[in-house]
């Protein structure tokens, strides 16, 4: 329905006519993003607001995992403010407080979580690290080349082959360490 009736291109139409700078427009859509995630469930906001900022955003040159993060990172603070705030609710009633006395309380560290949310948007880095850190050259040609595969076929043919290594890895070391612990243990007791 939206792309019938063109909301992604009007919202991003929109955006870009307040302002052509990258910074006030990634500002304008972590507000956008805070407000929203106050007010509705994050799958919901997921399914509604990914096809209207995504293009937007990889427009300004955003990778589709920064908007990820950024847009969940967004929805994620929305859980734990009020109105609707469903986190913040559950704790409150586990902990048997007064919503007044947690709220007052949480007001540095809604401080903190905004500040790292502005440094996640605009330092890229921050939460392109771990992809980043793999080497991925082998695989990028196949992704380029293969135009059916999807960024979760890419991402699974990335991150498997590593987690898998990495696994193996741990297993040898935690085995060959048991190994050592056994086999001290018998010499001990042969004593």
């Amino acid at each position: 329905v939206m792309a019938f009736t063109n909301i992604p291109e009007l919202v991003s139409t929109a955006l870009l006519s307040v302002s052509s700078n990258k910074f006030v427009i990634l500002f304008l859509i972590n507000i956008i993003l805070l407000i929203v995630g106050t007010f509705m469930d994050m799958t919901p906001a997921c399914l509604i607001f990914t096809p209207i900022f995504l293009p937007v955003c990889t427009a300004l040159g955003m990778t589709t995992i920064h908007f990820g993060i950024m847009m969940i990172f967004n929805l994620c603070i929305g859980t734990i403010t009020p109105p609707v705030g469903t986190t913040l609710f559950v704790g409150v009633k586990v902990g048997k407080v007064q919503i007044e006395t947690v709220f007052r309380q949480l007001l540095v560290y809604f401080a903190a979580i905004f500040i790292v949310l502005m440094l996640v948007t605009y330092i890229p880095n921050l939460s392109l690290w771990l992809p980043k850190l793999m080497d991925t050259s082998r695989i990028k040609k196949h992704y380029i080349n293969n135009k059916n595969c999807t960024d979760l076929d890419y991402f699974s043919m990335v991150a498997a082959p590593h987690i898998i290594d990495f696994l193996r890895k741990l297993a040898q070391r935690t085995g060959s360490d048991k190994a050592a612990k056994i086999k001290h243990a018998r010499n001990h007791d042969e004593k």
